[in-house]
Order: C-alpha cells, then sequence, then structure tokens
C-alpha cells in the first residue's frame, strides 16, 4: 500500500508516535478535525467546479452567438461588395471614397452670391413660407 509516497510500514511508524505524543484522547479530536477539513475541502472544490462548469457553458453559448453575427456580417459585406461592383465607372468607385470638401476659392464667392430658391413641389407643402407685412391685410380705418 503506497500513500502519497510513504509505504504502509513508514505510515504505521508516524501514527505510533503520533500516538504517544498526543494521547489517545486528543488524537481522536485531531483525526476529527481533519476529516472535517477534508470534507469542506471536497465541497468546495466541487462548488468550484460546479461554477466553471456554468462559466464554460455560457461561454460557449456566447461563442455560438458571436459565429452568427459574424456570419451575418460576413454575408452583409458580401451584398454590399456585390452592389459596390456593379456601379458603373471608376469614377462612381472613387466618389465613395471621397469625402464631402467645403466649397473654395471662386465656388464659396458663387454660394454666397447665388439667391435662394423658392421650394418647389413637396418642399413647398412641408414647409409653409412665413407671409411677409406686405402681404397682410390692412386693418387701419382710412
Amino acid at each position: 500500500m503506497n500513500f502519497g509516497g510513504i509505504g504502509g510500514g513508514e505510515l504505521l511508524v508516524i501514527l505510533l508516535i503520533a500516538l504517544i505524543v498526543f494521547g489517545p484522547g486528543r488524537l481522536t479530536e485531531i483525526a476529527s478535525s481533519l476529516g472535517k477539513a477534508l470534507r469542506e475541502f471536497r465541497k468546495i472544490s466541487q462548488d468550484l467546479s460546479t461554477e466553471i462548469q456554468k462559466e464554460l457553458e455560457v461561454t460557449k453559448e456566447l461563442q455560438a452567438e458571436l459565429q452568427k453575427e459574424v456570419g451575418v456580417t460576413k454575408e452583409l459585406q458580401a451584398e454590399l461588395q456585390k452592389e459596390f461592383q456593379l456601379l458603373p465607372g471608376e469614377e462612381a468607385k472613387e466618389e465613395l471614397h471621397k469625402e464631402p470638401q467645403p466649397p473654395t476659392g471662386e465656388e464659396a464667392k458663387e454660394e454666397l452670391h447665388k439667391e435662394p430658391q423658392p421650394p418647389t413641389g413637396e418642399e413647398a407643402k412641408k414647409e409653409p413660407q412665413a407671409e411677409s407685412p406686405d402681404n397682410e391685410p390692412s386693418t387701419k380705418e382710412e
């Protein structure tokens, strides 16, 4: 019999020394305390193992959900690439990557001197114009 690297004879010698040092009454108390400590240790390690298993299950669920989202993202990316390739000419591709620039120089001057255009069609229906004081009927008595 081999118990933690200690043979049967060596274990018997250790128990006899413990019996002589602590005495029969105290030795039973020590053995009882040691048994309780081992039970607690096993219980705690089992609880910890259960907790780790639950966390692993949650992690696997999250991983599956992320893989699903990655699949959806790849599908959307493929659709966008397909639509991008259907655009006519290189100019359209460049236009997509180009950021809008504010007008400079002559363009800015032209924008400033331009007269505002009255809204047409649906724009006029959406934004009713405020009546100017010239168009209001006069209420003065003469």
